[in-house]
């Protein structure tokens, strides 16, 4: 089975709760709780990353495992990966963004994907797709989802 090598980075604690990933909800204003999974997402992955590879460490000011200092990543993140009045709705916004925050953190970060079509005939096969994520998962690297359909997931089977 593959997975992440140290899933208990993405832990965090909040007077003695403990937290298995942020929450989009975390953000203070209206809009960004409501447009914020993109930015959200990216906070995961880059937090895994700072807390696992040494060369990420320097990503967030922030440096606890508490919910304020995944918070503070979040708010550092949307800066960079801002959603539009539809989300964040472009696999090449979200590299730009995350490439532009890391230069700007003095890290330099890039984003591998894997576009998956809206349209059946242009998908890659379940193969591919199985293999984008068991080879990212072979090199700890953990995995974002970027869905465009706003939690209705008939149109991805």
């Amino acid at each position: 089975m593959l997975s992440l090598k140290a899933p208990e980075a993405l832990q965090f604690t909040d007077k003695g709760r403990l937290y298995y990933g942020a929450n989009q909800d975390w953000f203070p204003t209206n809009w960004q709780r409501t447009a914020g999974c993109g930015p959200t997402t990216c906070t995961h992955l880059l937090w895994y990353l700072m807390r696992t590879r040494s060369g990420c460490r320097g990503v967030c000011t922030a440096t606890g495992q508490r919910r304020g200092d995944v918070a503070t990543l979040m708010e550092e993140i949307w800066r960079f990966v801002t959603p539009t009045w539809m989300g964040l709705h472009s696999l090449r916004r979200l590299r730009r963004g995350v490439r532009r925050f890391g230069a700007a953190q003095n890290v330099p970060l890039r984003c591998e994907t894997l576009w998956i079509p809206w349209l059946r005939p242009g998908r890659p096969a379940a193969e591919r797709v199985r293999d984008f994520i068991a080879e990212a998962l072979r090199r700890d690297l953990p995995v974002g989802f970027l869905n465009l359909s706003r939690g209705a997931l008939r149109n991805l089977g």
